[in-house]
């Protein structure tokens, strides 16, 4: 007797990938219901390929009109499957004609169990029309680069790594929120000298400074020196890590920003999630070839994928278009990385935070945005546990 498992490709392949991990090892056979448009324009085959073993299951495909429920009935038909065979069937993907289609063929095979997972849930529903339908939990976990392959989109083989630990972003968002201190100042200079690499190991800093950073206007108005000024970050970022550093790029990065997402990171470390990545690109693919893209934070928790944009500031000189940017960032990944997809944005920035068209754009495009005290070091954890519906690691 053959063990057969079919499901009908979608766009939203998450329940089709969910499925076959289910039942994978009751299974020695897999049918795909696949179309000349699930294969065109969104690489649905492919990219349910590359989940499979395809050294323990046989692969049925079955190309049909999506559309056309006599079309699909009728190709079916004339596999001509073994009553006696046992079937396993998901009725979640595929076009409304495709499911009917195949309920209508199957419902008389009296071997076969029809299956729904609803978008965004971490479960399976079982609908034979003799009991009432019960519903399991779905044990596979997808990790971020997992949740991301399943609608096609890669992470080029870097890993993503973090300047410092959860202390030094602790640290840092004491010195950002003090009123006292020149950091929000320091921050705009460091924009315009990101690209240098300083030394202070002996070498005449001096020698190390172009016109871009002498003339800098910052400079000018407060009759400050750039060497001065180069030494208070130097000791700053030694406060932080405890050690001599030289002020690379990457230094500078961190000081922009970069420490805040590593703030939100490392907090989110300490909870139960199943994965989770910080300041990572991906990749997906264009007609032209491949465009690549940042993201912050993402994590998948339940084989939901949770996407997260940090930004301590969201004013420039133009006001509020670095808001406007983020919103349209964030709002332009819900047509790329599925239904279930969930975006956030965190700030510090109480200001632009509470402008009325900014909340309006937040809400229209189905973001979630904490308020901005709720992120301090005394609040974040419930913030975080609140938000996300997570528990902390025991």
């Amino acid at each position: 007797m053959k063990k057969y498992a079919l499901i009908a490709l979608s766009q939203q392949s998450i329940p089709n990938i969910l499925f076959i991990k289910k039942f994978e090892t009751e299974i020695d056979h897999l049918i795909i219901i696949g179309s000349e448009e699930a294969e065109r324009d969104f690489n649905a085959k492919e990219v349910i390929m590359n989940f499979i073993d395809k050294s323990k299951t046989k692969i049925v495909y079955i190309k049909v009109q999506a559309v056309d429920f006599h079309d699909v009935f009728t190709k079916l038909k004339s596999k001509d499957f073994a009553k006696k065979d046992s079937f396993l069937i998901n009725l979640t993907g595929g076009t409304k004609a495709t499911s009917l289609a195949i309920y209508t063929y199957f419902r008389y095979y009296s071997n076969a169990s029809f299956y729904y997972s609803p978008i965004g849930k971490n479960s399976i529903y079982k609908l034979n029309t003799l009991e009432n339908p019960t519903h399991e939990n779905l044990n596979y976990k997808l990790c971020v680069k997992g949740y991301l392959n399943a609608y096609d989109i890669s992470i080029p083989n870097k890993s993503s790594k973090t300047m410092e630990d959860k202390e030094a972003a602790i640290k840092m968002y004491s010195i950002y929120k003090d009123p006292n201190h020149s950091f929000k100042d320091d921050t705009k200079v460091l924009y315009d000298i990101n690209g240098f690499k300083f030394s202070f190991k002996g070498n005449d800093i001096k020698k190390q400074l172009g016109d871009k950073i002498k003339l800098n206007q910052y400079f000018i108005d407060n009759k400050i020196d750039g060497v001065t000024f180069l030494k208070r970050i130097h000791e700053l970022i030694k406060a932080l890590v405890g050690k001599e550093v030289d002020l690379k790029t990457k230094w500078i990065k961190y000081l922009t920003g970069g420490w805040f997402e590593e703030y939100i990171y490392h907090h989110l470390r300490s909870f139960n999630v199943t994965d989770i990545k910080a300041n990572f690109h991906y990749e997906t693919k264009t007609e032209d070839g491949k465009t690549t893209n940042e993201i912050d934070i993402a994590f998948t928790h339940e084989n939901k994928f949770y996407v997260i944009e940090c930004k301590t500031s969201l004013e420039t000189k133009e006001k509020d278009n670095i808001a406007n940017d983020t919103i349209y960032k964030l709002d332009s990944l819900s047509g790329k990385m599925g239904l279930s997809a969930k975006k956030f944005l965190f700030t510090l920035d109480n200001e632009t935070y509470a402008k009325e068209n900014v909340q309006s754009r937040l809400n229209h495009n189905k973001i979630e945005s904490p308020h901005p005290d709720n992120l301090s070091p005394d609040k974040i954890d419930k913030t975080l546990e609140d938000l996300f519906k997570i528990k902390k690691l025991s």
